[in-house]
């Protein structure tokens, strides 16, 4: 008898996005990113803000 036995399956350890920006996929932090290299604006910050996105803490990342 011949069994198809599947192929490993092997989750990445770091996200690719970081759950603090739920709009926008931004790269997990320690990439240091600012504003003007992410190409977004006035999107959504919840939790930690591990980039500084959200300077006045209103809720609203790299506000234009």
């Amino acid at each position: 008898m011949c069994y198809d036995i599947p192929e490993p399956v092997y989750e990445e350890s770091t996200p690719s996005c970081d759950p603090s920006y739920t709009d926008v996929c931004i790269a997990p932090y320690p990439q240091d990113l600012d504003c003007g290299e992410i190409g977004y604006s006035n999107f959504r910050v919840i939790g930690d803000d591990p980039h500084g996105f959200d300077r006045d803490n209103d809720g609203i990342g790299c506000e234009s």
